[in-house]
């Protein structure tokens, strides 16, 4: 008798877990918006255990309650934010990892941008890199949204992101060269004086008459530009909002100040407002 028991406590067990394990994806396979409805209203909570209790629920979806859990959070309130990005974290996968940054670059409570940073840095730091520094560089979002990324970035403290954001400016700014050069006319055979600028007598043959002409011509072929692209504006504004210095489009300034400062950015601690933290 106590070895039929033995073996029928662990068989017991497994069943269960099997059970559960069955349900989770029967919950997955007939996901609904409107089922979900009960849990998301929890997300708004001031009670943490009911928060929880919403989030692991809603998890269970997964990816497919994404587009539902990012319309909620622009409905709720900004106090509350943070429990739809814990979700979206629960979840996880490249469309929460989006969701997450659009709900981010689009943040303007400056409690909830406290609390939201605070989560991001201690418990998904990757989406800067990943989500926040697309956004950041980006013409197509506004200015306001680009600076709120950008402002996340520097939250967040991935020194990385600095890296991408220089490879991205380095990469669409465009210098060209300058250079002149000479115009021969062939009308004499003295030696030209310098390398692009030169001077040389030019005969005119008019009838009988004959006059020599001095002559300096230079004709400029390429001319020093930089490309104001979109991108390098952009990618220049993320820089200066996340760092807080004004080098222009001058690259070499913008390398030398990151090296000798990427330490101090890593270690950069973000503000926490206390009284908002809990609330």
């Amino acid at each position: 008798m106590e070895n039929k028991v033995r073996y029928l406590i662990p068989a017991l067990l497994f069943s269960l877990a099997f059970l559960a394990e069955s349900a989770g994806n029967a919950i997955k396979d007939d996901f609904n918006p409107e089922l979900i409805a009960a849990q998301i209203k929890s997300l708004s909570s001031p009670d943490d255990v009911t928060v929880t209790q919403a989030i692991r629920a809603i998890s269970l979806y997964g990816e497919k309650a994404v587009p539902t859990i990012a319309s909620a959070a622009d409905r709720a309130n900004s106090s509350y934010r943070v429990n739809f990005i814990r979700t979206l974290a629960a979840i996880g996968g490249e469309n929460a990892e989006k969701a997450t940054a659009e709900i981010l670059c689009n943040e303007s409570n400056p409690k909830s941008v406290i609390k939201l940073g605070v989560f991001i840095k201690e418990s998904w730091p990757d989406i800067s890199r990943k989500q926040l520094v697309r956004i950041a560089t980006d013409p197509a979002y506004s200015q306001k949204q680009r600076a709120m990324s950008a402002f996340f970035i520097k939250a967040v403290g991935d020194a990385r992101c600095i890296d991408d954001i220089l490879d991205i400016f380095e990469a669409f700014l465009v210098v060209g060269k300058s250079t002149n050069v000479g115009m021969d006319l062939n009308v004499t055979t003295r030696e030209h004086v310098g390398d692009t600028n030169y001077s040389h007598d030019m005969s005119v043959n008019s009838g009988n008459k004959s006059m020599v002409i001095p002559v300096k011509m230079t004709m400029p072929i390429f001319k020093t530009s930089q490309a104001k692209t979109k991108i390098v504006v952009t990618a220049q504004s993320a820089l200066e909002v996340i760092t807080g210095q004004q080098f222009g489009q001058d690259i070499a300034k913008w390398r030398k100040w990151w090296s000798d400062n990427r330490d101090v950015f890593t270690n950069t601690k973000f503000p926490v407002d206390k009284k908002s933290e809990n609330k």
